[in-house]
């Protein structure tokens, strides 16, 4: 036990366990983001695999389907509050822009 000199100025005091502010909750799920971005470059996988094999027609295809897909995720973003939404529209708008000025 401690002495009478070595007692803190909250002895009388309870010690409490400090949480984090920022430490999600269990219900939250971690995945859901990884899920979102998955599936949507998934989907830009396989209409820009298949403007590609359509010839010049199938990449404009693909750039306008780019387009929507960005408008759609963050009209999505919006309604859902999520953000993750929203930046993957912007991987999908800055993947797409890169392979049309690479070329491919």
């Amino acid at each position: 036990m401690m002495s009478e000199e070595q007692k803190t100025p909250y002895e009388g005091q309870q010690k409490r366990d400090i949480e984090p502010a920022n430490v999600p909750s269990p219900d939250n799920k971690s995945g859901e983001g990884a899920k979102i971005l998955g599936f949507n470059l998934a989907f830009f996988a396989l209409y820009t695999i298949g403007g590609n094999i359509a010839g010049d027609e199938g990449l404009l295809a693909a750039v306008f389907f780019a387009g929507f897909h960005f408008v759609v995720c963050v009209i999505a973003a919006i309604a859902s509050r999520k953000w993750v939404w929203l930046l993957a529209g912007l991987i999908i708008l800055v993947i797409g822009l890169g392979t049309c000025f690479a070329g491919v």
